[in-house]
């Protein structure tokens, strides 16, 4: 494999490619560094920011990342391993080293893959409504208060109704505002 891919006619560059072709061009001990940081990282998904970085310390290119944890396939043990290579493909691609395509040959490859894996939930599967009170409601507010999960994480789980959002729309702006140091 010569670290190019054809997805559907199109020619897309492997992450390790980009980066034996970065460090080609600027080798480790001129300076140059790709560096990464975890951005999030729970049980439900991982997010990190990978920067290209000159060697005066100015960041040149950034690229970001998100994978949601699985329970099968490579994210379900990698998926912050898998975040962290997607993060450097795109940052490298911001820095023109992507070819003719931003997305690399392994970020399309996870996209086909997962889109394939997405099905209609089976009937009698539907997720389960959330309701106020109880140990489910306590759990998830605590999430959201402590954790920073957001509205879009519990939809992932449970279905929740036009009152229940507004519910937690403003427990999201309270733990925002607790967080900013706008109010105790």
């Amino acid at each position: 494999m010569n670290g190019i891919v054809n997805i559907h006619g199109r020619q897309y560059k492997t992450v390790a490619l980009r980066v034996s072709e970065f460090r080609e061009k600027y080798p480790i001990e001129t300076g140059w560094a790709i560096l990464t940081e975890i951005i999030r990282a729970d049980d439900i998904a991982c997010v990190v920011q990978a920067s290209i970085v000159n060697p005066e310390g100015a960041t040149v290119a950034t690229g970001y990342a998100e994978e949601q944890r699985a329970d099968h396939g490579v994210n379900l043990a990698s998926a912050l391993e898998n975040t962290e290579t997607s993060a450097i493909g795109r940052a490298l691609s911001a820095a023109g080293f992507g070819g003719d395509e931003y997305a690399s040959a392994d970020e399309v490859a996870n996209a086909m893959k997962r889109e394939g894996q997405q099905k209609a939930p089976p009937q009698g599967k539907e997720k389960p409504w959330l309701n106020e009170g109880g140990g489910v409601w306590d759990k998830v507010v605590k999430a959201i208060e402590r954790d920073g999960y957001t509205i879009a994480d519990v939809e992932k789980k449970y279905r929740i109704s036009k009152k229940i959002r507004a519910r937690l729309e403003q427990i999201e702006t309270d733990a925002w505002q607790v967080a900013e140091g706008i109010r105790k």
